[in-house]
């Protein structure tokens, strides 16, 4: 079983960017206490959920709500992964914006 990840310390807005290669991986069963958002800007992350696994391509988004169990890392075929992320908690007038397609329940996913 992989090494369990922590989230950043809580705060309102956390971000950074990424340019991984193969190895790169995280893990989270319990989730983050805050919302997670990633893009990805070049090649390719397959993300782990409680039912299965998918990929992102370049302009897809992911957006995890707290607690959800999630994993992710680099897509074998692809070699790399860039991208950029923010761990945010967002006002409660937010919420509803926040509603995207889902994945399963907590996790969503937009293409671009």
């Amino acid at each position: 079983m992989p090494t369990e990840a922590t989230s950043p310390d809580r705060r309102y807005l956390v971000t950074g960017h990424f340019h991984n290669t193969l190895g790169y991986k995280v893990f989270r069963q319990l989730g983050c206490h805050d919302w997670l958002l990633i893009y990805t800007l070049g090649g390719q992350g397959r993300f782990r959920y409680s039912r299965g696994t998918f990929t992102t391509q370049p302009h897809d988004v992911v957006l995890i709500a707290p607690w959800v169990y999630h994993g992710y890392e680099v897509e074998e075929s692809a070699g790399h992964w860039e991208l950029l992320w923010a761990h945010f908690v967002p006002p409660a007038e937010w919420l509803p914006y926040l509603r995207w397609p889902t994945v399963v329940e907590g996790l969503m996913k937009l293409s671009l």
